[in-house]
């Protein structure tokens, strides 16, 4: 494949190459997946980069626990 943007014939290509991808991360990065299921059934699951090199990355991924909801500042009342 010539274009970087492009991981295989007939996909469409993607928003950023393997090589913009690993500069602007590195080891210890979190990333926080949406999945969902066929059957309509959505989780979060965690990516933690570790091992980054030129090559690639070793990544962990777990599962958020059940019940585990995201809060930002914004819905976070400060009392005291």
């Amino acid at each position: 494949m010539s274009d970087p943007h492009v991981l295989g014939p007939g996909l469409l290509p993607t928003p950023f190459t393997a090589d913009e991808i690993r500069a602007a991360s590195g080891s210890g990065k979190l990333i926080r997946i949406l999945v969902e299921q066929p059957d309509g059934e959505t989780f979060e699951r965690i990516n933690h980069l570790i091992d980054c090199d030129d090559e690639g990355a070793t990544v962990e991924h777990w599962p958020t626990p059940a019940g585990v909801q995201r809060t930002t500042m914004i819905a976070v009342e400060v009392v005291g």
